[in-house]
């Protein structure tokens, strides 16, 4: 299995984006 910098490039922002939008849905912002 290959990594290659693409890969964490989107992924990271992807993961990042979902927590804030879940914490955004449940009414837990800061």
């Amino acid at each position: 299995l290959t990594t290659y910098p693409g890969a964490g490039a989107t992924i990271g922002p992807a993961m990042t984006f979902g927590y804030i939008a879940g914490r955004n849905i449940a009414g837990s912002n800061d």
